[in-house]
């Protein structure tokens, strides 16, 4: 039976909810409940938070193989995209140290992404805190243990909040904003054996990223068991060009922001410089709507520019392009050609993501790099011209 449209947007909306939060049991681990964090978390969301929706709490609780495997649960189980969404999600961002330890510590705290970034062999960390304050957290190389207390914190923030909540579309991205405000400087694993430098947030946000766009790719292409294709054929999975990287790139910024009269020049300055922050946010949020993913497949937004996981379909792309020359009417009507909107995209696997074979992961931003450089050479059609 054909699904209709509102129960697809119902099913996208538990996999975005379902992957943000399939490594809540992380943090009770770290707290006081030393059971697998899968089990921990599936009981906390069910009977604290008063999550009883059975697909979002299949996905917590069998997105490990180990579970999942005698689960019993149906071929078409949104766990099964939630297990292959982390997959992706821990593959790319995890890796071996250069002196391996052994099992896991606690207390260990979150490194810094700079410690390795352009061959750097650094050792500095961040001090456990959280995101509802001014006060900018910078690492320091000083020894640093992440208590009991602190994760006690960041439970009981999470779940007052998850009370209030309903698991809707609405709700979608104040989660990821709940999860962003807690969990920024928790890390993603205790291992010993792996680098701390990815914090717990990013790693849900990106699995849930990789989940609404692995449904969508799923969807589109007519795909049937999830278990035979996530699973079953797992390894062949992670080599399907699933994902497509957009990115969009707004043209001729120093000039709208500096074309201004002397009077009033600071305030001005400050305003459209402000104005091209607030269009940017604007236009993600827009773009993500249209696509109906959340904000969770937003990688970064800054400085007019802006990087977009999205599902390899032709849907998609015709939604992205459709969305752009919306977008470069509007500053043609509103700027003259002052403004120019600028996407471009590279299809990808899961493998390549994670860089394999080695230098995948610069093709896929050096041809979208070229794609937007294109579409700057000719930018306006004959109708555009026209207007």
């Amino acid at each position: 039976m054909r699904k209709g449209k509102p129960e697809l947007e119902e099913i996208g909306i538990k996999i975005i909810v379902g992957c943000l939060l399939h490594d809540i049991g992380k943090i009770l681990y770290r707290y006081q409940d030393g059971r697998n964090h899968a089990v921990s978390g599936t009981e906390f969301l069910e009977k604290q938070a008063g999550i009883t929706d059975r697909d979002i709490l299949e996905q917590v609780r069998y997105h490990h193989a180990a579970l999942l495997k005698s689960s019993g649960v149906s071929e078409n189980s949104l766990a099964y995209i939630a297990y292959i969404a982390d997959n992706v999600a821990a593959a790319a961002d995890r890796r071996n140290r250069s002196e391996t330890g052994a099992g896991f510590a606690r207390e260990l705290p979150l490194d810094s992404i700079f410690n390795l970034l352009n061959g750097n062999e650094g050792t500095s960390k961040y001090r456990s805190a959280f995101l509802d304050t001014d006060e900018v957290q910078y690492p320091t190389n000083q020894t640093i243990h992440y208590d009991e207390s602190f994760y006690g914190r960041c439970i009981e923030n999470i779940l007052k909040a998850l009370k209030r909540m309903e698991m809707t579309k609405e709700y979608a991205n104040s989660l990821l904003e709940l999860l962003e405000a807690n969990l920024s400087f928790v890390p993603s694993s205790t291992s010993l054996n792996e680098v701390a430098d990815i914090s717990l947030y990013d790693h849900m946000k990106m699995t849930a990223a990789f989940g609404g766009c692995i449904f969508q790719y799923l969807l589109q292409n007519g795909m049937g068991s999830y278990k035979d294709i996530l699973w079953k054929k797992a390894e062949q999975f992670y080599q399907e060009k699933v994902f497509l990287l957009y990115s969009m790139d707004i043209s001729g910024i120093q000039d709208f922001i500096y074309t201004t009269s002397s009077e009033g020049a600071l305030k001005n300055l400050r305003a459209r410089s402000f104005y091209i922050e607030l269009l940017m946010e604007y236009m993600a949020d827009e773009l993500l709507e249209r696509e109906k993913l959340s904000r969770a497949n937003l990688i970064y937004c800054g400085g007019g520019h802006a990087y977009i996981l999205l599902p390899n379909t032709h849907e998609a792309e015709t939604i992205a392009y459709k969305f752009e020359k919306d977008m470069n009417q509007f500053f043609l009507a509103t700027f003259s050609t002052a403004l120019y909107l600028a996407g471009g995209m590279a299809v990808c696997s899961a493998n390549e993501l994670k860089n394999e074979p080695d230098g995948s992961y610069q093709r896929i931003f050096r041809e979208t790099a070229n794609r937007i450089s294109e579409r700057k050479a000719a930018r306006y059609s004959e109708n555009d011209i026209f207007f």
